[in-house]
C-alpha cells in the first residue's frame, strides 16, 4: 500500500498498459519500414507521407559490407502492362499482352539488386551442377537428360543441367535446353534480356559521366582561385613597388650618394623579385605536372575498375542465345517411370517466353524474381479456362 487509494499491485498494472500500448506502436511503426507510404491507383501518387505510423529511416549494413536504407523515397516508376477494370479506386487491373510477363496478380515481382545472392564466404550461392564439380545428386533419380513435359502433355524441351543453392543444399531450378523451333521462338525473349543489360550500363555510363564532369567543374573551380590570388598578389607588389620609388625620390632631393645606394638596392630588389617570379613558375609548371600525371593515374584507374570482373563466375553468353531456360524446381514433377519431368502448369510453347539470364553460369535476385513471377502467373493465365468461374 503506497497510499490509502493508491496500491503497488495497481502502480505496476497501470506501467504494463503503458509498456503495452507503446510496444503496439513500435511494432506497428516498424512494419511500415519498406512498401510505406502507399500510392493511391488513380491518379498514381503517394499518399499521406508525413503519417505518424512511419518509422524515421534507418540504415542497415549488409553481410557484404553494403548499405540499405530504409524507408527511402524510391519508388517503382515500370509503366504497368495492365488496363484498369472500371475508374473506380481500387478495382481490378487486367493484364495487357502476354499476362505470364505482365506483372500483374499472380505474376506480379518487385524489382531487385542486379547482382547474384551470396553466402556467408561470399560466393554465388546458386549456380549449375556444372560449375561446382564438389556437388552431386544423393537422392532421387539425375533427371539431366529427361524430357520436360508442358501441362499440356507436349515436350517442351531436355534438362540440360540442375541449379543447387550451395547455401541451403537443395535444387532450386531446373535447367531446359529448348529445341531448335524454341530457339526461333524465344528471339523476342532474348532481345528483351539485351535490352536490359544495355540499359544498365547506359545508366552506369552517364553516373561516370556525371562525376567527371562535377570533377572538371571542381578544377576550374581550383584554377579560378589561384588566378585571383595571383593577381591579388602582383597588385600588392606593384602598391609596394610605388611606395619604395616615392621613397627613393624623397632620398635622391636630400642627398645624391644615398640615390646611387637606393638605385643599387632597387636593382637588386628586381633581381630578386625575378628570381621568384621564375621559382613561382617553375613551381607552378611541377604542380600542372604533378596534376596531369594524377589524372593520368585515375583515368587509368577508372579504366582497370571498369574492366575488373564483378563476381567470380565466368562470363558466359547469355542464356537466351543458348536456347536454354530456368524452371523452378517446386513447379516440375520428377516422373522417375516415364523418365520425364513434368511442369504443373506452363505449356510445352510458353516456356520459350520464360525470362532470360543474362549470364549462363550465375542469377541475379532480380532474375529470380522474374523467373518465379513468370511460373507463378502460368498457375491463373497459362490455360484460360482457370480465369473463368469455377462450378
Amino acid at each position: 500500500m503506497i497510499t490509502e487509494n493508491i496500491d503497488v499491485a495497481q502502480v505496476v498494472l497501470y506501467v504494463f498498459w503503458i509498456f503495452f500500448v507503446g510496444l503496439i506502436y513500435w511494432l506497428r511503426r516498424e512494419d511500415r519500414r519498406e512498401g510505406y507510404p502507399l500510392e493511391t491507383d488513380n491518379p498514381r501518387k503517394v499518399g499521406l507521407a508525413a503519417n505518424i505510423l512511419i518509422p524515421p529511416p534507418k540504415t542497415f549494413l549488409r553481410p557484404d559490407g553494403s548499405e540499405y536504407r530504409a524507408p527511402n523515397a524510391e519508388r517503382d516508376l515500370r509503366p504497368m502492362k495492365s488496363e484498369r477494370t472500371a475508374a473506380a479506386a481500387g478495382s481490378t487491373h487486367e493484364p495487357v499482352g502476354d499476362p505470364l510477363l505482365s506483372g500483374v496478380g499472380p505474376a506480379s515481382f518487385t524489382e531487385r539488386e542486379k547482382h547474384p545472392e551470396l553466402t556467408r564466404e561470399g560466393h554465388i550461392a546458386i549456380v549449375p551442377l556444372r560449375a561446382d564439380e564438389s556437388y552431386d545428386i544423393s537422392a532421387g533419380p539425375d533427371p539431366r537428360g529427361w524430357d520436360v513435359v508442358g501441362a499440356d502433355g507436349e515436350v517442351a524441351g531436355t534438362v540440360k543441367d540442375l541449379w543447387v543453392d550451395r547455401a541451403e543444399m537443395l535444387v532450386r531450378y531446373v535447367e531446359v535446353e529448348l529445341p531448335a523451333e524454341g530457339e526461333d521462338a524465344a528471339e523476342g525473349a532474348a532481345a528483351e534480356a539485351k535490352k536490359r543489360v544495355e540499359e544498365e550500363a547506359a545508366a552506369k555510363k552517364a553516373e561516370e559521366e556525371a562525376a567527371a564532369e562535377e570533377e572538371a567543374s571542381e578544377e576550374e573551380a581550383a584554377e579560378e582561385e589561384a588566378d585571383e590570388a595571383a593577381a591579388e598578389k602582383a597588385e600588392e607588389s606593384d602598391e609596394a613597388a610605388d611606395e619604395k620609388a616615392e621613397d627613393e625620390g624623397t632620398a635622391e632631393e636630400e642627398v645624391a650618394a644615398d640615390e646611387e645606394e637606393s638605385d643599387e638596392a632597387a636593382d637588386e630588389d628586381e633581381s630578386d623579385e625575378d628570381a621568384d617570379e621564375e621559382e613561382s613558375d617553375e613551381a607552378a609548371d611541377e604542380d600542372e605536372s604533378d596534376e596531369a600525371e594524377g589524372a593520368d593515374e585515375d583515368e587509368s584507374a577508372e579504366e582497370e575498375a571498369a574492366e575488373a570482373p564483378v563476381s567470380e563466375a565466368p562470363v558466359s553468353a547469355p542464356m537466351a542465345a543458348r536456347g536454354t531456360r530456368l524452371v523452378p524446381i517446386q513447379t516440375v514433377l520428377v516422373q522417375k517411370r516415364s523418365r520425364s519431368v513434368q511442369m504443373e502448369a506452363v505449356k510445352a510453347a510458353q516456356l520459350a517466353h520464360a525470362p532470360t539470364l543474362a549470364s549462363a553460369e550465375q542469377v541475379t535476385l532480380d532474375e529470380e524474381e522474374r523467373v518465379v513471377a513468370f511460373f507463378a502467373g502460368a498457375r491463373l493465365y497459362a490455360d484460360p479456362k482457370n480465369l473463368g468461374p469455377v462450378v
